[in-house]
């Protein structure tokens, strides 16, 4: 089973990325949440996640957002520029903002825009180029309209998540209109979209996880038939600490951060303890107490 790492906004930057596969790993690619232009240019915290001296995980995948060819070339040219070899456009991003802007899952009603960007990052053997999509922007049905156009495209792969933009995270994933999709698609297909345990990815044969990962960042080892150890999540959090120690000038926000999805099902009294700590020092005494508590 192929298994890749969703790219989520905040939660899976370069310290998540890079503790997890250096202490956990099970990924085949990790993608890098979408890198968007501002007034032209990268902004300044979006040139640090992606940085090649900031991420030290391998197989890493470049995200973009982009509505038009020049936007796509400008972004193509800083990531190769940066050593990535591996981009993904993102199709799929339903967050009303976004979609409203045309971009994202916006784009799935404009299939013209979708060649012409496509255009701009096909252009090298040298690049691998796949996308990251929903079904539509507001129908179920839209894909086929913007099918023909993405298999005129030498593509790796798509990551095909099983809801309208519209639907955002509700409701039941439409798994028969993933099906459709993969027999009508002349690339490869991976599965995206609730992969919380091994259960749900069963008779797949890849998927993306993302805030299933975050939860238990253990699940690709599990999905691989393995029983890890739960010892490997001290270890990780560890990894992961001195990560955002390393990146960011106020770590005890993004450690904070991983713990509104992180192991769930611990003591709600930790959980909150770790909420209110106010020094890293006093972070790192509870989520010890935490870790040690787990079966």
């Amino acid at each position: 089973m192929q298994i890749l790492s969703a790219p989520i906004q905040e939660y899976t930057d370069a310290a998540f990325r890079n503790a997890h596969c250096r202490v956990i790993g099970g990924v085949d690619e990790y993608y890098l949440p979408f890198l968007r232009l501002e007034h032209g240019e990268l902004p300044k915290r979006a040139r640090m996640d992606c940085a090649a001296e900031n991420n030290r995980c391998l197989h890493a995948v470049a995200q973009l957002l982009a509505r038009t060819a020049s936007e796509a070339e400008i972004l193509r040219d800083h990531l190769a520029g940066q050593g990535y070899r591996r981009l993904d456009l993102n199709l799929g991003c339903p967050f009303p903002k976004v979609v409203k802007g045309g971009y994202g899952a916006g784009m799935l009603s404009r299939p013209e825009g979708i060649g012409e960007v496509l255009t701009a990052l096909c252009v090298s053997p040298e690049l691998r180029i796949s996308v990251k999509m929903r079904l539509g922007t507001v129908s179920e049905t839209e894909w086929r309209e913007v099918l023909p156009i993405l298999n005129d495209f030498p593509l790796e792969k798509i990551v095909l998540h099983p809801r309208a933009a519209e639907r955002q995270y509700d409701g039941m994933p439409n798994r028969e209109q993933w099906l459709r999709f993969q027999t009508e698609c002349r690339h490869p297909v991976i599965y995206n979209g609730d992969i919380r345990c091994v259960a749900d990815a069963d008779g797949l044969d890849g998927v993306m996880v993302g805030r299933g990962l975050l939860a238990d960042p253990l699940l690709p080892l599990r999905l691989r038939g393995e029983t890890p150890s739960t010892a490997m999540l001290s270890a990780f959090h560890d990894a992961f600490c001195e990560e955002c120690c390393r990146l960011y000038q106020q770590p005890l926000l993004k450690l904070k951060l991983l713990w509104e999805y992180f192991l769930p099902d611990a003591e709600r009294r930790l959980r909150k303890a770790i909420q209110k700590a106010k020094t890293l020092e006093e972070y790192r005494v509870t989520v010890s107490s935490l870790l040690e508590a787990l079966p």
